[in-house]
């Protein structure tokens, strides 16, 4: 599954984004997922600027991670095909 933006950020709600994240990162983009208290049983799979980019809960790296990822192209396509 592509879609047409380059990176995708993934926001729990009231409960984990069980099943939106794990399709972000099928998706072709750069999953970008923020930090939560919530686990999932998958968590424990993936690692950070491996398989995503962590963002953190107050959103306050935001706009220095999307700037990372435009500087840093090839980086932002290996994370994308490792996720």
């Amino acid at each position: 599954v592509l879609v047409e933006y380059k990176y995708q950020l993934s926001v729990d709600g009231d409960t984990c984004a069980w099943v939106r994240f794990p399709w972000q990162m099928l998706s072709g983009s750069v999953p970008m997922k923020v930090e939560t208290p919530k686990i999932e049983y998958f968590y424990s799979s993936i690692e950070p600027w491996v398989h995503y980019v962590p963002v953190k809960s107050d959103y306050s790296d935001l706009f220095d991670k999307v700037e990372w990822l435009k500087q840093n192209d090839e980086k932002a396509k290996e994370i994308t095909e490792n996720a």
